[in-house]
């Protein structure tokens, strides 16, 4: 993933004592190397910094459409 990716989440999850809706879209703004992504909420605009440990938790948009397409033989 790359900064400008959009990215869902699959699961409810937690990030630093706020939670998070299993569907929600964030935006990658950067990336802190081994520490992870750093996101921002399309819905709220909080920033979320070093992702590294609930990188379990999303999935890149792109690469969600790209799987759906190879299913369908695109």
């Amino acid at each position: 993933m790359k900064i400008g990716d959009v990215v869902v989440l699959i699961e409810d999850h937690n990030f630093l004592g706020t939670s998070y809706k299993k569907g929600q879209k964030f935006r990658v703004i950067g990336e802190s190397g081994f520490r992870g992504l750093d996101i921002e909420s399309l819905d709220t605009g909080q920033k979320i910094y070093e992702t590294a440990f609930s990188s379990h938790a999303y999935v890149s948009m792109s690469d969600i459409r790209a799987e759906k397409l190879k299913q369908l033989g695109i």
